[in-house]
Order: C-alpha cells, then sequence, then structure tokens
C-alpha cells in the first residue's frame, strides 16, 4: 500500500518570495502538446520575467538570449536565435515584436501577461497582443494573392485589318472608314447592292 504524502502549510511568506511573473497555462499546454520545443519554453520563460510588471513591455538581444540557451554569440547563433523568436512571433502568436535588423535590443510583450495592479480598485488586466497580428481572413486573402498566380489574358481573335482605302462613291465625296465598316456589316452577305 502506497503511503501518502504529506504537505505541511505556513501562512508566513518567504523572505524571498515575490509574485513577479504568473505564466498563462496555455504557454505549457501547447508544450505538453508539442507546439512548443524547451527551447522556445526556455526563452518565454525568460522573457516573462524580463518584462516591466506595469507596462507589459520587455526588452533584450539576441547575446541575452544566447547566454540563456548556453550558446555562442556568432552569426550562427543569431540566425538560430532569429528563427525561433519568428517561431514565437508567426506560428505560435505568443510574443509580439516588431521587425528589426540585426541582432540589436528590441521590444517585445508577451501574450495574456498579467500586469501590476497600480492601485485597489483598479481591475486585473492582461496584455493583449492578439490586436497585432492579422486576422484569419486577412491571413487566407494574404496567402490566396501571393501564392495563386493570375491566367494568363485571354487572347483575342484575329481578324485581318479593316481595309483602309477611302472609297469615293458617285459624286458623294469621301467617306470615313467608320461608315464603310458599319455599311458593309449592315449588308446581307453575298448580296451587291451597288449594281
Amino acid at each position: 500500500m502506497k503511503k501518502k504524502m504529506v504537505v505541511y502549510k505556513t501562512v508566513e511568506e518567504p523572505v524571498d518570495y515575490v509574485p513577479f511573473v504568473m505564466v498563462p497555462g496555455s504557454i505549457f499546454r501547447a508544450y505538453n502538446a508539442g507546439e512548443l520545443n524547451s527551447e522556445q519554453l526556455l526563452v518565454y520563460l525568460m522573457l516573462s520575467k524580463k518584462v516591466n510588471p506595469h507596462n507589459g513591455i520587455g526588452a533584450t538581444n539576441y547575446a541575452e538570449i544566447a547566454a540563456w540557451l548556453k550558446l555562442k554569440t556568432d552569426a550562427q547563433s543569431n540566425n538560430h536565435i532569429n528563427k525561433l523568436m519568428l517561431d514565437l512571433r508567426d506560428e505560435n502568436e505568443i510574443v509580439w515584436f516588431s521587425n528589426h535588423s540585426g541582432s540589436r535590443a528590441f521590444e517585445y510583450q508577451l501574450a495574456e501577461y498579467k500586469l501590476a495592479k497600480n492601485s485597489d480598485n483598479e481591475p486585473p488586466k492582461w496584455v493583449d497582443i492578439v490586436p497585432h497580428f492579422p486576422t484569419t481572413e486577412q491571413k487566407q486573402s494574404r496567402v490566396n494573392t501571393i501564392s495563386l498566380p493570375k491566367p494568363p489574358p485571354e487572347q483575342k481573335p484575329r481578324h485581318p485589318p479593316p481595309e483602309q482605302r477611302l472609297q469615293r462613291s458617285n459624286g458623294e465625296g469621301i467617306k470615313s472608314l467608320g461608315d464603310i465598316i458599319s455599311e458593309r456589316e449592315s449588308r446581307p452577305p453575298y448580296t451587291d447592292t451597288e449594281s
């Protein structure tokens, strides 16, 4: 028979404990489902630790992320980190940052980050990064316009060029080309009206 584990409790708060970061359960569900790998989870947790709890904005750079992952700070590591960050933003949509060049410092926001309360009367607030991302319809329309090649324009049937000689009737003067064409189109076929 398995012995039940005993849990001892106290009301005294540990000296070094501050409830600074609350990670949403969706992050761990995504990790358990295989949508996030261990590197992505670690980077998310470290990013959440660096966010300003009052305004919801954090700042980091690739050298710092490389140190978290115990990688060298070289071009190959920068490429790896860039891909990792883009996956967190574009594939998982749990981090938002604007496009930036190079590995310099950049600001970011985290999905569902709980902001610190400024007063007792203020209701709790969470960072919403959803408006930064295009909607499903926008994504679909962007994919459709990019991926589908336009069909070539239909070729017009080739007609012999209209005869551009101007004809002179008995004493009528010169007829315009438009008059001649409309006159020919209005005649019944195989008839000679001028004889």
